[in-house]
């Protein structure tokens, strides 16, 4: 019983625990999402949603929150290091550029569209990479 509650107090100070558990409800939510049939149009804007979280993640090694990310997102059965920046940004008829994600470029891009006096890609793609 020690053992036990030894075990478990390392696993769940270590996250172990959670992501063990976060594993477990996406493979539960994955068996009834099969027996509900296939995806539709919404299901597939979420998933490219979740490319697009995920490229984010493994763009900025944050890999403790990308392994919850796919967890939760019902990822577990895509390999990590997939969302590869490249595919993504191709995927939405992005250019990849060095030195953003693609969700960054997309956000900058937008704020560029709604507020013509901010930085440009360019901008902050010179600010990431210390030129000036």
């Amino acid at each position: 019983d020690e053992l036990k509650s030894s075990v478990v107090g390392v696993l769940e100070s270590s996250g172990a625990l959670a992501e063990i558990r976060a594993h477990l409800r996406s493979r539960v939510y994955k068996a009834i999402r099969r027996q509900e049939g296939n995806e539709g149009p919404s299901q597939k804007l979420c998933r490219f949603s979740a490319d697009l979280i995920a490229e984010f993640l493994e763009f900025h090694n944050l890999q403790h929150s990308l392994s919850v990310f796919y967890a939760e997102a019902h990822l577990g059965e895509v390999a990590q290091g997939t969302h590869q920046h490249e595919t993504v940004a191709f995927g939405i008829g992005l250019e990849p550029l060095k030195g953003l994600s693609v969700l960054e470029r997309l956000v900058a891009t937008q704020r560029q569209q709604n507020e013509p006096r901010q930085p440009t890609v360019e901008d902050i793609h010179r600010s990431h990479s210390g030129q000036r």
